[in-house]
């Protein structure tokens, strides 16, 4: 079964967002398209999946090859975090970023993938509260700072009464 995710997973990061039509250089999807398949659930679910990757040493992009010596759920983990990777940190291939910097985007279309891509953050921190998860997500923040100030947002801050209390 996990074989089938990992072979899934890779498909759909080679196919909609690492290859272009040869002919054109066009997406095959459009950007658009890409953010409206990828929202909600889905994102939700990769997300998840990637928390089963094994322990975060390199950068993680579509190039990497360190699958060899993984067992098959974290192989499915590490091709979701490359599909998050380029989601979170890769303006080139990531629909929702590129949408974001979109001139005809308006500011609610703009909150709205700001939200699904720290949604999936926010996500990957609690399930997964791993140092070297930690790190993958520090590295996608470097990597686009227009995602810094939504994910400040969404961090909630503990009540200090209930503390001191």
């Amino acid at each position: 079964y996990m074989q089938a995710v990992t072979r899934f997973l890779r498909a759909v990061r080679l196919l909609l967002l690492d290859s272009s039509d040869t002919t054109s250089k066009r997406p095959l999807l459009s950007t658009r398209d890409l953010v409206d398949l990828f929202s909600g659930d889905t994102l939700v679910h990769i997300s998840q999946i990637a928390c089963c990757a094994p322990a975060y040493h390199d950068r993680i992009d579509g190039d990497s090859n360190s699958d060899f010596d993984t067992t098959e759920i974290e192989q499915a983990g590490l091709e979701g975090q490359r599909i998050l990777f380029n989601f979170l940190a890769n303006p080139t291939k990531s629909p929702f970023l590129a949408r974001m910097q979109h001139s005809k985007v308006d500011d609610n279309q703009v909150a709205h993938c700001a939200q699904q891509l720290v949604r999936a953050m926010m996500l990957l921190l609690q399930r997964c509260p791993s140092l070297s998860m930690q790190r993958f997500l520090i590295e996608c923040l470097q990597t686009t700072p227009t995602l810094v100030p939504h994910f400040f947002k969404m961090i909630k801050v503990p009540d200090p009464k209930q503390s001191f209390a």
